[in-house]
């Protein structure tokens, strides 16, 4: 059969980042470290930010705590999460948000 062993992925995983690591340098490996704050200043007010995580990480609490920051805390910071059925709200408050000049975060949009 093709394809890795499942037992074996953590080895692969290992001797692949310990290849670049040494043919290539650490950079190569080692993941940025991006704040809100950078993402903040390369967006716009028409074009949306979409943070694609890995399992078990949430943005929720960083990104309330830049709203704060930035004056679009407390009522100015909108969060729904997605899940079947939620289109038409999450619309509503799209254009809601648009219109106010708030944030709105959807959540679970898988």
């Amino acid at each position: 059969s093709s394809g890795i062993n499942a037992e074996y992925g953590d080895r692969v995983y290992r001797g692949v980042t310990n290849y670049v690591t040494s043919q290539m340098g650490e950079k190569y490996v080692t993941p940025p470290v991006v704040t809100f704050e950078a993402i903040l200043e390369q967006s716009s007010p028409i074009s949306p930010v979409v943070f694609i995580l890995s399992p078990g990480s949430d943005p929720a609490s960083d990104l309330m705590k830049l709203a704060d920051r930035t004056g679009f805390g407390g009522n100015r910071l909108k969060f729904l999460a997605m899940g079947q059925g939620q289109e038409k709200a999450a619309l509503q408050l799209l254009d809601t948000a648009i219109t106010r000049g708030q944030w709105l975060m959807l959540q679970n949009c898988h």
